[in-house]
């Protein structure tokens, strides 16, 4: 879904583009904090097969809206301009380029791109393991449950607030504060063993998503031209999907290798520091040549 929303909202919007990726991204989490409690106690007293006739039920609901609402890919093909388009700035965002940029520039930013893409993830999939970490540290199935919860929450506050904020600062600092922000929650994992503080970690660890949700697609159509960047993302989301993949059975094998989860967050530390270099490097050989706040 991440795919068609992002070339929607990227060619019906031109200002508060960040805000309207951010509010359609941390509706994931939304549905997800209130959806897994509501079909957890579906599964306890009716089984797994009426829990998955009743999620498919819901996802049908949710999806009417967008089936029976009528409106195009380009607001053009409807005789309308992007939100917040004015005319008489440059025509950049109209005529829209017809050749593929093979130019090296190009080539080096969809690189990076898609390192974020992979690494990311790998870090996003670690809540997953979120529960696990919290018994293995000796806290209760209560608590360990709230960190996930938690997790859940902060990624809808991350994901909504990344959007306002890289309309106002910028997107490049709005990845940077996302990126150490997650850091931070990182590393309060691995040092703090107060249940509340690590519930609060938790909820910091939320800004991870923020970064794949929301960052990654301001990225890719800030970086290229709207057309060319729904064909490129669409391929850095199967990177995404890659790392997503490998995250969940990397962490297992870590903790079943060394018997503590702390080498998995050390590396996500790691991951995060790189995805800070493949920003700036995109940054720095984007194909349109104007560097980004």
């Amino acid at each position: 879904s991440m795919v068609p929303m992002n070339v929607i909202l990227n060619r019906w919007f031109h200002e508060k583009k960040g805000l309207a990726i951010g509010i359609s991204s941390g509706m994931s989490g939304v549905v997800g904090a209130i959806a897994a409690p509501f079909f957890a106690a579906i599964i306890k007293e009716s089984g797994w097969r009426m829990g998955f006739m009743l999620q498919s039920v819901a996802i049908l609901i949710l999806l009417l809206p967008a089936l029976f609402f009528p409106f195009s890919l380009d607001p053009r093909e409807e005789g309308l301009l992007p939100y917040g388009y004015n005319k008489k700035e440059k025509q950049s965002h109209v005529i829209y380029l017809t050749t593929v940029d093979n130019s090296r520039g190009a080539k080096i930013t969809f690189f990076a791109l898609a390192v974020i893409a992979l690494l990311n993830t790998m870090v996003v999939v670690m809540n997953q393991h979120i529960p696990g970490y919290g018994g293995s540290i000796g806290l209760s199935l209560e608590h360990s449950s709230l960190m996930l919860s938690a997790v859940m929450v902060g990624s809808v506050v991350a994901k909504l607030s990344f959007g306002v904020l890289s309309d106002v600062i910028g997107i490049i600092k709005a990845s940077m504060l996302m990126i150490s922000l997650s850091i931070l929650s990182i590393l309060l994992l691995i040092f703090m063993r107060q249940p509340y503080i690590l519930v609060f970690s938790s909820f910091l660890f939320g800004s991870a998503f923020s970064i794949g949700g929301v960052g990654l697609p301001i990225l890719t159509n800030e970086f290229f031209d709207p057309y060319t960047a729904g064909e490129l993302y669409s391929k850095i989301s199967f990177m995404a999907g890659v790392g997503g993949a490998l995250s969940v059975t990397i962490v297992g094998y870590i903790y079943d290798f060394t018997g503590s989860y702390i080498p998995a967050f050390v590396i996500g530390i790691l991951f995060n520091l790189t995805n800070v270099v493949a920003i700036l490097l995109a940054n720095k050989y984007q194909p349109n040549g104007a560097k980004l706040d």
